[in-house]
């Protein structure tokens, strides 16, 4: 009895295995077709072969040839080439570019010093340079319209205001984003992505990551070009994405969309 048990247990298990085999080996065939013959399944095509990416220099092209990409975003994780990306911007502009650093310069600190004169090895020696900290809203809002301000970085500005209240920073930001309803000029800025990890551990950690998602999420919102920076691709967010800050038709919900009136 134990002997034809045993038996049958083995049968149903190598029927099982058997089984597997055959259903794995037909996905992979199936697999294996569509990535080498993507145009055989219309409806699955996307999941084929990815169509070869565009140059970045027809994406610049496209860019410097538009008169109304008056306020750019890049934002992005460290090592991104998001600052790369944003100098091959103002670069191709056609425009006087002034770059404008807003980091705060601590000569102890090695690290720090490398990469700022990394940065500026790759600007060209027609640049023209301004360090400024607080002055940044005055800066945009009397920018000519023949020049291109490149601000690289937004969370280096916000440092110089950790230290102030809700309230003052709120006039800050307001600041800022009127210099930029007024500015004549194009500008160009360079944001980080820090809010996409673990939640800081101090409180001045928090703050900063909060105000800088905030304020990137409000110039975003004011731009004419918005670009995510990762591994060393520029993604266009404005022809890729959705902005959630604006009202979508939904029958199904009429009730007032957050952040609208």
């Amino acid at each position: 009895m134990s002997v034809s048990c045993s038996k049958s247990k083995g049968d149903r298990y190598y029927k099982e295995v058997f089984l597997i085999g055959k259903v794995r080996g037909a996905i992979c065939k199936f697999s294996v077709a569509l990535f080498f013959a993507p145009s055989q399944h219309p409806n699955l095509g996307a999941l084929g072969r990815s169509p070869p990416a565009k140059s970045s220099s027809s994406n610049l092209k496209s860019m410097s040839s538009n008169p109304t990409s008056r306020i750019v975003l890049v934002t992005g994780p460290a090592r991104s080439g998001k600052s790369e990306w944003a100098e091959r911007l103002a670069h191709t502009s056609g425009q006087a570019v002034t770059y404008v650093a807003t980091a705060a310069v601590d000569a102890s600190d090695a690290d720090w010093v490398a990469r700022i004169q990394n940065h500026q090895q790759r600007r060209p020696a027609t640049w023209q340079t301004m360090e400024l900290s607080l002055e940044l809203p005055e800066a945009i809002a009397t920018c000519p319209p023949d020049t291109c301000l490149l601000i690289d970085s937004l969370g280096t500005w916000i440092v110089h205001y950790l230290e102030q209240d809700e309230e003052h920073w709120q006039i800050v930001v307001m600041t800022l984003l009127n210099a930029l309803h007024a500015t004549a000029g194009a500008i160009i800025f360079v944001s980080e992505e820090t809010g996409w990890g673990v939640i800081p551990a101090y409180p001045s950690g928090r703050l900063f990551r909060d105000r800088l998602g905030s304020l990137t999420r409000q110039i975003a919102a004011l731009a004419d070009a918005v670009y995510l920076v990762t591994a060393g691709y520029a993604l266009d967010l404005r022809h890729l994405g959705h902005c959630i800050a604006e009202k979508v038709a939904d029958p199904w919900d009429e009730r007032p969309y957050p952040h609208t009136k």
